[in-house]
């Protein structure tokens, strides 16, 4: 039979009178609740803030880009109906979405231009700005230098460095960029050589024999050191139909330069 123990307390209080005695001058502070709102809903606003932002910039920096390669020739269509005619190594890019508020372009290289009626098309590049309403133009725009061509309508081309200096020119007119940094009007017959690249042909009037062989080089993908040409200029005309080896020949006899080839892409002339 196991033992029982009872043991009884030292105090004889009841608890209520425990309670006044010890505990009952303390204070009970109200608990503070925070309440705080997930941060995913933040993030949620964020996003869409950023997609209604994103929405109404994307017309401004979009931009739709063509392009031709060395020895490359190639035909776009612009979202009114215009016409784009790229020459070789030529670079042209416009903003899709505001297409039809401002019809702008940016051009490096050369190109031709078939532009359908309507808003003022407007054609920028390094050297110059070409603003028409409906006409066809060929614009050639490497390094310095400038050259428009008008075959039909009129067009004002207008210096990227100075806008007051601006020229206007009607069809069968062309203009060119001097070397005293002026837009000057030249003959006619220069302005049917501008647009005839189309066709493979090449025609030349007093034009610095180093910017034959650029557009050669060009016209062939091929690379040509050039030695002795700086003060040369070239008369004349050829089609592109025949072969480099051929054209070099055709091109560099007038001044009794030798070609040297070092393989089918390279070649030294001096």
């Amino acid at each position: 039979m196991g033992i029982k123990f009872r043991i009884d307390p030292k105090w004889g209080s009841s608890k209520e009178q425990i309670w006044q005695e010890n505990f009952a001058h303390l204070e009970t502070r109200p608990r503070r609740i925070v309440v705080s709102r997930p941060l995913t809903i933040y993030l949620r606003y964020a996003s869409y803030a950023a997609a209604i932002i994103f929405l109404m910039l994307t017309p401004f920096f979009y931009k739709t880009h063509f392009s031709t390669g060395m020895a490359e020739h190639s035909k776009f269509l612009l979202p009114d109906g215009s016409v784009v005619h790229l020459n070789a190594d030529s670079r042209v890019s416009y903003k899709p979405l505001l297409w039809f508020t401002g019809r702008e372009l940016y051009l490096e290289g050369e190109a031709y231009f078939e532009v359908e009626k309507g808003k003022l098309f407007t054609v920028s590049s390094k050297t110059g700005i070409v603003e028409v309403l409906g006409t066809t133009f060929n614009l050639f725009t490497r390094d310095a230098k400038l050259g428009v061509a008008c075959t039909s309508g009129s067009v004002k081309v207008t210096l990227a460095s100075s806008r007051q200096s601006q020229v206007i020119i009607g069809a069968g007119e062309y203009v060119e960029l001097s070397d005293s940094l002026t837009l000057i009007k030249k003959e006619i017959s220069q302005a049917e050589y501008t647009s005839s690249w189309m066709e493979k042909r090449f025609n030349y009037n007093s034009t610095p024999l180093y910017d034959v062989l650029r557009e050669i080089e060009r016209q062939y993908n091929v690379v040509i050191i050039q030695k002795g040409t700086e003060n040369l200029f070239y008369s004349g005309k050829f089609s592109s139909d025949i072969n480099v080896d051929e054209l070099l020949e055709i091109v560099t006899l007038p001044f009794s330069l030798t070609i040297h080839k070092e393989d089918e892409k390279h070649f030294i002339v001096n």
